[in-house]
Parts: C-alpha cells; structure tokens; sequence
C-alpha cells in the first residue's frame, strides 16, 4: 500500500485528503484592461502614490506632492516644504506620512512628513540621518526602512523608535499581514516580525538581487526583484504564506519590477518600460496594457480604482475593479511535502469514492512543492496526492 503525502505529513494508507473548500479569484478572472494617461503637471520622476479618506496622493522627486479628489483623473500639486525626492507615502491613524531622501552632507532628521488631507503637510523628525525609502501602517502603528538598515516605528506618524534591524543593508518596502511583519531590501534582504517590529529575523530569500517591493493580502506576501539583463531571468516575484518560506514565481515578463499592491481583489505590480502585472492568487501573472514605455514605480488601491506612478510625470488610473468586470472563479494551492527521487500524482474526487488524475506526474525534490490548482468542475471537490514506489 502506497504512503501518501499532503500538506506536510505522511499517512501510511491509500489516501490524504485535502477538501477543496477554500475560494479565491481564478487566474483568468479578468478580461484585458486599459489603462488611463493623467495630465500630472510636471515631468518629475513620480516615485510612490497613496489612497486615504477618499484622496489619492502622489510624492516624488525635487520634493513633489500631487494630491487628487476625484479618483485620479485631475491632480493639483501641493507644497511638501522640500526640495528633496519624496520616496515612500502611506495612509494610516487619519493622516498621510510620507518620507524623503537624506542630505548626507548636513545629516539631517527632518525626513518626514505629515498631512492630514494631502494639502498641508508637515515636517517631522525622524530620529534618523538615513534616507527613508517606504513605509506602510498595520492597522496600530507606522513602519518605516530606509537605508543603513533603518527601521522605525511610530503609533502617530510623528514619533518615532528606531528598531534593530540587524543589517546594514538599504531597505526599501514593508508589509503587513496576519500579525507578521516583513522586509525586503538589496541583495535580496528579507526581515520578519512577528513582535509589531520589535525584533526582526533574517530570512532566506533564495535571491541576490534587490527585492523593491512587498505586499499581503489573500493570506499571501508577495515580493518582487530588479531584473538581470543579461540573462533574461523572469523569476521575479516570490512569495510566501508567512514571511518565513519564499517561493520563486514566474513573472513572465524580463522586466525590472518595482512595487506591488494589493487590491482587495488582485495583486498588481508594476516595473521598468511599463510594465502591469496582476495576479489574483499570486501565483500566475498577466500582463496588463499600461498604454506607456515610462518606468512605472508606485501603486495604490482605492475607492474602486488604481493609480500607477512613474518617470516624467507618468500617472495612470483605471476602475475595471466593479462587480460587474470580473467573474470570481475558485483557485486552491496545494502544498506537498515530497520525497527527492519520488514520483507524486495529484488526484481529485467529489465523492472520496471514484478518484481520477489531476494534471501530469511531477517529481520530489526532498522539499515541499506547490501545485496550483485552478479549476473546478463540480461545487465540491477533494484532493490527494499519491506516491508511487
């Protein structure tokens, strides 16, 4: 009698069962989108958006900030009271707070900013001489990184802990899911914390290239990388269930990616030559129409619609995200935990009595291995793996 092997453990027997009760948007649940050029009023290099209080608000360079009430289609720009790149902006606790690149020449602190309307901003001291890259809050309290291994913590955007990263490496996104915090820096840096930041683990990317981008939702962290131009690699997003274990996905596309977000419904991502992405479970992406060869560099969701940001003034918006544009279809992965050497066969069942094969046999790799499934032909189904001698 075979041994069988699903989500982690091993049963001696003829059968594991998964039941496939979980629902999730299915990889083909969009039709092609277009997306909308904005007149933004500027050629400044549009580094990162931000939606709070039904506004969306854009930072950049030489100091810009555009904020917009109407859903992105018109923009205004707004006095930051800097000349300095505006890098990273997020929405938290009824104010904006956006951070900016340092002086290493006068060493100043005076990095961040504070708005409760996206119209009047002001400074704030960072505690840090570091240039601040990205933040995001988690529902309690703001999270920043920046360069020099910085993080900090704040509960009002105004005060702020700096926290031992552990690196000295320039970190550039944050996320938060599920009670865990993570990190993602140059060379492939990756943090976690599971202590509101308190304390940050190392962990294992499986890359070396600088990892711009992190974002949670559907119970999933999603990360991606810079591009390798020579060889062309599209290995660049990863993801993970906790911020501990990372996967390498394929992202189908040779570019630089810089950010992703999460929608509520889809992941999108944005890169180099302008590139969209998205993906409802995060693990298959399509490309998107973005309708521009700029360098795409932030996204934001909210109130039903998308802004993406980029080089020369690049604003971009669509509102495909209505109940009426999409079709939910079920999507489950799989995680088995394999034998190296092995054979595995996945099959399905609606009665746990007559099981058929589900896709091609695969290989162990002494690892756990994930297997996507997308598709559904009755309302309930069940899943197994079997191992073959």
């Amino acid at each position: 009698m075979p041994t069988l092997t699903l989500n982690g453990r091993t049963m001696k027997g003829c059968i594991s069962v998964l039941a496939a009760l979980l629902l999730s948007i299915g990889t083909s649940s969009f039709a092609q989108t277009n997306w909308t050029p904005r007149i933004s009023g500027t050629t400044q290099k549009l580094n990162n958006v931000a939606f709070g209080n039904g506004v969306f608000v854009i930072v950049g360079e030489a100091g810009i900030i555009l904020s917009s009430h109407d859903n992105g289609i018109t923009w205004l720009a707004r006095n930051s009271g800097t000349g300095y790149g505006l890098l990273g902006i997020t929405w938290g606790n009824g104010i904006f707070v956006a951070v900016r690149d340092a002086n290493d020449a006068t060493a100043e602190t005076t990095t961040i900013f504070t708005s409760p309307d996206g119209i009047t901003w002001s400074v704030r001291n960072a505690a840090s001489a570091a240039a601040l890259r990205n933040l995001t809050y988690d529902g309690s309290q703001f999270i920043l990184v920046g360069d020099k291994g910085t993080i900090s913590t704040s509960t009002n955007g105004i005060n702020w802990v700096l926290r031992s990263s552990g690196t000295s490496q320039q970190l550039n996104a944050v996320a938060s899911g599920n009670g865990v915090l993570v990190v993602v820096g140059e060379v492939g840096e990756i943090l976690s914390s599971q202590d509101n930041g308190v304390t940050w683990q190392p962990q294992t990317s499986g890359t070396g290239y600088g990892l711009r981008g992190v974002a949670y939702g559907n119970g999933l962290f999603v990360a991606v990388r810079d591009a390798n131009d020579t060889t062309l690699e599209t290995s660049t997003i990863f993801t993970s269930p906790d911020g501990i274990t990372w996967t390498p996905r394929n992202s189908e596309s040779v570019r630089a990616l810089k950010t992703v977000a999460f929608t509520g419904i889809q992941f999108l991502v944005v890169g180099f030559n302008g590139t969209i992405l998205a993906s409802p479970p995060g693990f298959t992406w399509t490309p998107q129409n973005s309708g521009t060869t700029q360098g795409l560099n932030g996204i934001a969701y909210g109130n039903a619609h998308a802004a993406a940001v980029g080089d020369n003034g690049t604003i971009l918006t669509i509102d495909q995200f209505s109940t009426n544009s999409i079709r939910i279809l079920p999507a489950i992965e799989l995680e088995i935990a394999t034998q190296a050497g092995k054979t595995y066969q996945i099959q399905v069942t609606t009665d746990l009595q007559n099981w058929t094969d589900y896709g091609p046999t695969f290989e162990g790799t002494g690892e756990i291995v994930f297997k996507l499934v997308t598709t559904r032909t009755a309302e309930k189904q069940y899943f197994r793996t079997k191992l073959f001698n």
